[in-house]
């Protein structure tokens, strides 16, 4: 599924980019910053056993190439993004236990949207968009004491909302400030949990969660 999207739009865009010799295509680069204190659960965890994680906010990186359609107040664009995010604890279902621990949690993925700018103001051109793309996460976390160990990866389908403004900074250069939210599907991973004398395997899924970053970027258009 996700080579798919990915060989569809690759194609739609190039064919789109290279069309014409103009201002309507651009390539940005940016700076993403998601919030912190995020908690995302495991589906169907029992009373005392493992029931997800929390997170603190992360730092990353985003390039996309896009382009305005003709006579048209909507653009199209296919980002790729990265994003670390540290780890906080585990949770327990249904206790006051928590598990201090380290590690982090690496999300990538690719996101084509169409945004709707509307009428320039004489400071900016707000706009707001939707789009849906494929999104990878990667754990490598554990408690203080390593009796509970995830280091595993896996990817599924997301959608999502954006809106923001841009700022001109020259004929080809524009400032971008966004705010975006993307909702997550469903991810499968392994978490090694060391009782008294073994450790044992245990495949989870974690529910959907939301996912908020703030971007910021320069598009150079050509």
């Amino acid at each position: 599924m996700k080579k798919i999207l990915l060989i569809l739009s690759i194609t739609f865009l190039s064919t789109q980019l290279f069309a014409e010799d103009s201002f309507d295509n651009y390539f940005s680069v940016g700076y993403l910053n998601s919030s912190g204190g995020k908690e995302i659960n495991r589906k169907g965890a029992t009373s005392g056993s493992l029931d997800g994680g929390n997170m603190k906010g992360g730092n990353g990186f985003m390039v996309a190439i896009g382009k305005h359609l003709d006579e048209s107040p909507v653009s199209i664009e296919l980002e790729y993004m990265s994003l670390k995010e540290d780890f906080i604890e585990f949770t327990t279902k249904d206790s006051a236990v928590t598990h201090k621990g380290s590690g982090f949690v690496e999300r990538s993925g690719v996101f084509l949207t169409a945004k709707r700018n509307f009428e320039s103001t004489s400071i900016a051109t707000p706009h707001i968009g939707f789009g849906i793309g494929w999104q990878k996460d990667y754990w490598k976390i554990q408690n203080t004491a390593a009796t509970i160990v995830v280091d595993d990866s896996d990817s599924a389908f997301n959608y999502g909302l954006l809106v923001g403004s841009t700022f001109d900074l020259s004929q080809s250069l524009q400032f971008n400030l966004d705010y975006r939210y993307r909702f997550m599907g469903e991810l499968t991973g392994v978490s090694s949990q060391c009782g008294t004398t073994t450790c044992s395997d245990f495949s989870g899924t974690w529910e959907k969660y939301g996912l908020s970053t703030i971007a910021v970027s320069i598009s150079k258009y050509f």
